[in-house]
């Protein structure tokens, strides 16, 4: 299996090298060059036999990385990773039948920062490890988060003797959980910068060091956001999982709350492999993704809303050029083209062909705090079931919709109501016992400032360099 960019300018990349990059050469993101496929038969099979959550993702992954990674050794790295679940169930990722009859909460939150990054993360961390010990050779991982993204990102490599990680989070519009989830590690190869801005600003000098074709490489770095390829793959069999966890049925509806579009592209491959599903995007008042599929026209024109679902607020995914990709077939140079118009002029309108791919495949709706509150207190309720405020967007959605398909619906439930327990406790108006995260509080911090004002890239570029220098001696 080799991948190539979305650009076209990089082909042939093995796995190892497509994960330890970020982004290619060329600006553009990895995916395979060719995308392999999941029979109705196989899918069958895997539903009578309830294939559990790991055991998909061991079956998804050695598809992509099986002439790299023996099969056993992927199997031992598949359980190692998801060793510190918390599992309610025997299952790590528990299904659950919440409202009618057709609708399924998928909890993808039981992982040790209560995200469902963690599924794909914890992975993802002990991939890059696996490579490293073999070659003996020191990375530095750089992330910028809205949120959650950091905590895992952390969380999976913070052991690594090969890996340092720099994080970059928009202080003030994250939880005080998420927060404390970032800045209470003493390891020595964590490093966590607090940005006096949005999501969207910090992405800014993440990008330029990653792309700075020289630096990278003479620092070896890479980044585990959803730009990182295994990212995607990882979140494919999400979807497999997903589709044979439900009664049987000609398609699957996926509702998706959606920030930088990474769970979605995960969805969009899911359908490339053979998995018959549809995707409901699902946004707050964050809302170039709704704006687009319904007019064809991807602008930025307007700030980032600070919401109560703070991990999707996001304007510019960068996840949407792999979907433009994934939907026009390959298509390098529309996709180039489109990019690169709104890299320049921050707009881009979709073509009559990437249009049509859409239709029947992604839909989206805008959901507001208000809509958001009322589906936390709708659910806890009429069905005694906890959503936190992310999880919320998707499951107004779901009940919006769920009477008017008799196919599955299944919500993507991302985070844990114990990360955002003062949110979700002033919405219903009660005191909760939710308290699995209160130890946080009364561990020592470290952080560094970026301060508005402040040159954000020469700040990271002297971090990174000072990583280097360290790891040298």
């Amino acid at each position: 299996m080799k991948f190539k960019s979305t650009r076209g300018g990089v082909s042939g990349r093995s796995f190892k090298e497509a994960i330890t990059q970020g982004y290619a050469e060329d600006g553009g993101m990895f995916l395979p060059e060719t995308i392999p496929q999941l029979s109705s038969v196989l899918l069958d099979e895997w539903r009578e036999k309830k294939k559990s959550y790991l055991d998909v993702c061991k079956e998804v992954l050695a598809l992509f990385v099986e002439e790299e990674i023996p099969r056993d050794k992927l199997n031992e790295i598949v359980e190692n990773s998801f060793a510190d679940f918390i599992r309610t169930t025997e299952e790590v990722v528990p299904m659950v039948n919440v409202g009618s009859a057709n609708s399924w909460f998928m909890e993808m939150f039981h992982g040790p920062t209560g995200a469902f990054k963690d599924l794909a993360l914890s992975v993802l961390g002990n991939f890059l490890d696996y490579f490293l010990e073999q070659d003996k050779k020191h990375s530095t991982i750089v992330v910028g988060t809205s949120g959650d993204t950091g905590s895992s990102a952390i969380y999976s490599i913070k052991k690594s003797k090969w890996i340092d990680i720099v994080v970059l989070y928009p202080y003030g519009r994250v939880s005080h959980i998420q927060e404390l989830q970032m800045i209470t590690h003493p390891e020595i190869n964590v490093h966590v910068f607090a940005c006096d801005g949005t999501s969207d600003d910090l992405d800014v000098p993440v990008k330029a060091v990653l792309t700075d074709k020289e630096f990278a490489r003479k620092h070896n770095l890479s980044s585990i956001n959803s730009i990182n390829l295994a990212r995607i793959i990882i979140q494919a069999a999400h979807y497999v999982y997903g589709y044979i966890s439900v009664p049987v049925t000609d398609e699957v509806a996926f509702v998706v709350p959606t920030g930088a579009c990474g769970n979605i592209t995960g969805g969009c491959l899911a359908k490339k492999m053979g998995i018959p599903l549809s995707l409901v995007a699902c946004v707050n008042e964050n809302d170039i993704v709704h704006v687009c599929l319904e007019t064809g026209v991807f602008q930025n024109t307007k700030p980032v809303t600070p919401t109560i679902a703070p991990s999707i607020d996001i304007l510019v995914p960068y996840n949407w050029e792999r979907i433009m990709y994934l939907l026009l077939d390959g298509d390098v140079a529309t996709v180039t083209s489109a990019i690169t118009q709104f890299e320049k002029t921050g707009l881009m309108v979709m073509t009559e062909q990437f249009r049509a791919q859409v239709k029947g495949l992604l839909s989206s709706f805008q959901v507001n705090q208000d809509e958001v509150k009322e589906a936390i207190r709708h659910y806890h309720s009429n069905h005694g079931y906890l959503l936190d405020p992310h999880s919320a967007v998707g499951a107004h959605v779901v009940k919006k919709i769920s009477e008017e398909t008799t196919n599955p619906l299944v919500l993507l439930c991302t985070a844990s109501p114990e990360k955002f327990k003062e949110t979700v406790e002033e919405i219903l108006g009660e005191t909760l016992n939710l308290d699995l995260y209160k130890v946080l509080e009364s561990l020592p911090q470290a952080t560094k400032p970026m301060k508005m004002g402040s040159d954000w890239e020469e700040i990271l570029r002297k971090e990174i360099e000072e990583i280097s220098a360290r790891d040298e001696q």
